[in-house]
């Protein structure tokens, strides 16, 4: 039986991947921030499978301090990592217990820890990573209602610049562009890390589940957009292609990780595709995985990688 860790797993594609994992078998974590809510998603499960392999980790990654005490407390191995959950904050920048901007600090950073921690944990078990990104960080597929990624460094993804005069709304959307981007980013440095160390039996791949305008990641929205996420959206995927079911991507998910034996790529759903031009930069991405390090506090002792 295998046992998979996913994150933002009480509801939306985090859920849906939860339950096509437990349905065929597996052991399954629910790693999410409300308790609550954590143990309302476990019995919702139970109930629909009829299988009692659930457990909850409480993970907050907004607190690099709660991400390191979440996997301490896991008693159990883990083999497979989905770091599916995420933030979108289109009312402007907000930033996490430890100072960093939200979409950033927990997007990326709260995930680059916990990968890094759960690497080192659980070095003989995990054995394939999937990152959820979004096709949002590649300004070639033509968002309309959101920006190009762009940031003046490293330094400025982490820490935007507060006297930036654009609307809150604007900034908001760039700041969750830019860290889909880093997703894609860390993504292609953790593999090619693996590989320089010899590690080829872990694989990471990042993974496009599409628009999915059901899920919780539009609450941050006006009470008009939410209605028409949840109500009007959703009937218009013979128009938008782009739109799918948190059931439809959770599908392409356990179907990547169970049957594609690649690491290093870009999945939209099952088709491996490009990602975006700025995604294949090295020197980036090695600043980015530098820079994290730093944030985050990893030692040497903590991860499974040579720190210069």
């Amino acid at each position: 039986m295998r046992s998979i860790y996913v994150t933002g797993a009480n509801s939306g594609l985090g859920y849906a991947v939860a339950r096509q994992f437990l349905s065929e078998g597996d052991h399954v974590i629910l790693a999410c921030r409300d308790s609550q809510k954590a143990e309302k998603a476990r019995n919702t499960l139970i109930g629909q499978t009829g299988k009692e392999t659930v457990g909850i980790s409480i993970l907050d990654l907004a607190s690099l301090n709660q991400v390191c005490q979440s996997v301490k407390d896991i008693s159990t191995s883990v083999d497979i990592l989905v770091c599916n959950a995420g933030v979108s904050n289109t009312s402007g920048i907000r930033y996490t217990s430890d100072g960093f901007e939200e979409s950033f600090g927990v997007n990326h950073l709260g995930h680059f820890l916990l990968t890094n921690l759960m690497l080192k944990k659980f070095d003989n078990t995990l054995k394939y990573i999937l990152v959820v990104s979004s096709n949002l960080h590649n300004p070639t597929t033509g968002a309309d209602m959101f920006p190009a990624p762009a940031f003046s460094s490293i330094e400025d993804l982490a820490h935007p610049d507060k006297t930036d005069a654009q609307p809150a709304e604007k900034k908001g959307r760039l700041a969750y562009v830019n860290s889909k981007l880093c997703n894609v980013l860390f993504t292609y440095k953790l593999d090619e890390l693996l590989k320089e160390s010899g590690r080829k039996d872990i694989s990471i791949n990042a993974f496009n589940p599409g628009f999915m305008p059901q899920t919780n990641l539009g609450r941050d929205t006006s009470p008009g957009m939410r209605f028409m996420l949840k109500h009007i959206m959703p009937h218009m995927k013979l128009i938008i292609k782009e739109i799918r079911t948190a059931e439809q991507s959770a599908t392409d998910l356990f179907k990547l990780v169970k049957e594609i034996q690649v690491s290093g790529k870009y999945f939209d759903g099952l088709n491996e595709i490009a990602s975006s031009p700025l995604s294949y930069d090295r020197e980036l991405s090695s600043r980015l995985w530098d820079a994290s390090i730093q944030w985050t506090g990893l030692r040497q002792e903590e991860t499974i990688f040579k720190i210069s």
